[in-house]
């Protein structure tokens, strides 16, 4: 009822839902169980033979299994695809990116856990998964993100975090490597300061400011690396 200021709800055996709109654009992948699992941490780049790859997970998880990254390749600009490799590895928040005319996986090992780096050498089929802090292992610890990108910027690449600690308020921090340097050893990155934030910075009407994240690096009109 558009002219009442109460939701409704809805209780029946079997509901279907009709007219729905048809999907803009092509159809990469679905989820085999839309209504407990979701598509997320969607992802895309373009490899150095001009092909596409993107990326995402639950397209193939059925529950009570683990979140894996799956991956899939277009040759033609986007109108077919094809899958290249599924449930390939658990990640959360999870960006595709081409550096250096390697391909490359960062993100945090599951929602609450370590901030990784993998790579691909043949367009997204088979991928490193860390075991160390010299094979992709960047920092220890209960992060967060989102697939948000990189920047490469004044002989640096750069890119967003968050803390994720249960119980405490995520903190805002960039890390850094220098753009030559090999991207899968943590000795190569350097972290910023954290910054907390004040619920003050929103106030009134019953509203604060409840927290930040799913930050990621710019380069300002000054020059200056933000987030």
């Amino acid at each position: 009822n558009s002219g009442s200021p109460y939701s409704s709800l809805f209780f029946a055996d079997r509901l279907i839902c009709g007219n729905v709109p048809q999907l803009p654009g092509t159809l990469i992948t679905r989820s085999l169980e839309p209504k407990n699992i979701f598509i997320t941490n969607p992802s895309i780049t373009i490899l150095p033979d001009g092909d596409y790859l993107a990326a995402c997970t639950g397209a193939y998880r059925v529950t009570g299994t683990t979140a894996g990254v799956s991956f899939f390749l277009s040759s033609d600009k986007g109108v077919t695809w094809k899958t290249q490799s599924i449930n390939n590895g658990a990640m959360s928040y999870q960006n595709l990116f081409v550096h250096n005319g390697t391909l490359y996986l960062m993100g945090t090992s599951g929602v609450q856990k370590d901030v990784i780096i993998r790579k691909s050498t043949d367009k997204g089929v088979t991928w490193t998964y860390p075991t160390n802090s010299t094979d992709g292992i960047l920092l220890t610890g209960q992060y967060h993100s989102a697939p948000v990108p990189m920047v490469v910027y004044n002989g640096r690449i750069w890119r967003a975090f968050e803390t994720n600690v249960e119980g405490e308020d995520k903190t805002a921090f960039v890390m850094s490597a220098p753009e030559n340097s090999d991207l899968m050893n943590a000795a190569n990155w350097t972290v910023t300061n954290a910054l907390s934030y004040q619920t003050s910075w929103i106030s009134g009407n019953g509203k604060s400011f409840k927290q930040w994240l799913e930050g990621n690096a710019v380069v300002d009109k000054n020059g200056n690396i933000v987030n």
